[in-house]
């Protein structure tokens, strides 16, 4: 069973999910990620080939969960490669590019990370949500919603190699 708050979770979701659902063309794409809920920021299900359950997850786990899964979806459908690996350096880069890091002196005296190991503190910092009760039952919707705006953008850097200017900007 994958559990998300722990390290080494996407390496165990792909061993688990070996198969990515077929999808055969934008609008059936769509259409599978509006049934989930992650469209809505209330997501209630993964379109995945083998079930995952997700019973005692928090919202913070099951979004990140989901997120890897429709980016897996899109990556799968937009370049026609089913391969894990070049995936997650897909989205690794993906993500670099979008909020590059610059320069960290820290970083580059830490022992280097997989890029799998990498992509999990990406996604966790992506759907962090608020610390406090309150505003983190309300706050998990308006950040869940806005991660449909990744998937977006990813497909945009998996056509042309990069985020268009002002993509992100204009989209939000």
């Amino acid at each position: 069973m994958i559990n998300p708050s722990a390290n080494g979770w996407i390496d165990k979701f792909f061993l688990e999910q070996q198969q990515p659902t077929a999808v055969a063309d934008a609008a059936s794409f769509y259409k599978s990620v509006r049934d989930t809920g992650f469209i809505y920021g209330h997501i209630i299900g993964f379109d995945t080939a083998k079930k995952i359950d997700a019973t005692g997850w928090l919202h913070d786990e099951i979004s990140k969960t989901a997120l890897l899964n429709i980016l897996y979806q899109l990556f799968c459908f937009t370049t026609a490669q089913t391969d894990c690996k070049i995936f997650i350096a897909k989205a690794e880069s993906f993500y670099n590019h979008m909020n590059p890091q610059g320069f960290n002196l820290f970083r580059k005296m830490m022992p280097g990370h997989s890029a799998s190991l990498n992509l999990e503190r990406i996604i966790d910092e992506r759907v962090h949500t608020n610390d406090n009760i309150i505003s983190k039952n309300f706050s998990h919707i308006v950040t869940n919603a806005l991660l449909f705006v990744d998937v977006l953008a990813f497909q945009q850097y998996l056509i042309h190699g990069e985020i268009p200017e002002k993509y992100l900007k204009k989209i939000e």
